[in-house]
């Protein structure tokens, strides 16, 4: 099935996404080096009853939000190439959020890819 692109008029963000290094147990970097993501929409994620989905963490009062990131693959674009990973970081506005699901869609090709975020 065919699927348009995602309108770019509905990819109004910029963010930075810091792509998750493998631990080899000698490098102190976590993360390359950041890479700047255009086009993108990022939006809290709706629960089932049409409500913002949040949970708390259970050590401190500390409320954790989840955010859903949209990543066209028409018309999203970066300055380098990178891949979505969990544990990998994105930052929007000064806000840091952790992927903790990436969700390829597909039409009759790869559309865009949903990133969970929290």
């Amino acid at each position: 099935m065919y699927i348009r692109p995602i309108p770019k008029h509905l990819l109004p963000h910029t963010v930075e996404y810091l792509e998750k290094i493998p631990d080899d147990g000698f490098s102190d970097n976590m993360y390359k080096d950041p890479v700047s993501l255009r086009n993108v929409f990022v939006a809290p994620k709706k629960g089932e009853l049409g409500g913002m989905m949040a949970s708390r963490d259970t050590l401190s009062d500390t409320v954790i939000y989840n955010y859903v990131l949209f990543y066209d693959l028409n018309n999203s674009s970066s300055d380098k190439e990178f891949e979505f990973k969990k544990d990998s970081k994105v930052i929007m506005d000064n806000i840091e959020f952790i992927v903790k699901d990436v969700k390829p869609v597909f039409g009759t090709k790869l559309h865009h890819y949903k990133v969970m975020l929290s």
